[in-house]
């Protein structure tokens, strides 16, 4: 026999959106929260012919320039550009064409805006994201508890939810790895300490004999 379910029990619920005209402009979680999702079709996508260098061959092959030197890199291409009539007599005919110097400049100030873009656009979806998996999180709390709560009480709960017990096992799992690979690491930390401890510092008397 089941028992009932207990009816002095009262549900907690995640907070709904307050409507936009109520949201403090500070809260920009609250704000965000209710900002509409850019649709895929709008978002452009790259040529066709476009295929990610895997990072590897990227680091070998390309030369990376420090951030904070990008502007004097451009300045310098700039110069070399204006150079037109005496690049070559400067440095022979093994000097790279001064034209070039500024296709690398150009193609830079056309890259720059719009990877600037792209990656506002970016940081808007990962906060809508963010936010979106936070607010479900909170919902499926509140579920695990009532459900974990009254379980006890209606059996007909057992096998409803594999989903939900599926997630909360997943998620005690992950936090119960990461407690033992912590304490790995500190008990790690702890015997090099220790053992560091046993060394005896170099003596600066000579030997007995």
């Amino acid at each position: 026999m089941t028992k009932s379910k207990d009816p002095t029990q009262t549900p907690a619920t995640p907070a709904k959106a307050a409507p936009a005209a109520q949201v403090s402009p500070r809260d920009t979680i609250a704000v965000n929260r209710v900002l509409p999702v850019t649709p895929t079709k709008d978002i452009p996508r790259p040529p066709p012919r476009f295929k990610a260098t895997d990072a590897e061959t990227r680091r070998r092959e390309l030369r990376k320039v420090a951030v904070n030197l990008t502007a004097e890199l451009l300045r310098a291409l700039r110069e070399a550009q204006s150079k037109v009539p005496q690049l070559q007599g400067d440095f022979g005919h093994h000097a790279p064409e001064a034209a070039d110097a500024g296709a690398i400049a150009d193609r830079h100030d056309s890259i720059s805006p719009s990877l600037s873009a792209a990656e506002t656009l970016a940081t808007f979806l990962r906060e809508l994201e963010d936010i979106n998996l936070s607010d479900g999180e909170f919902l499926l709390e509140t579920l695990w508890d009532l459900y974990q709560h009254n379980i006890k009480y209606d059996g007909s709960l057992v096998g409803q939810y594999p989903a939900l017990v599926a997630y909360f096992e997943g998620k005690s799992a992950a936090i119960a790895s990461g407690k033992a690979h912590a304490k790995a690491v500190e008990t790690a930390a702890e015997g090099a300490a220790a053992a560091a401890g046993d060394e005896e510092p170099p003596s600066d008397k000579p030997p007995k004999k």
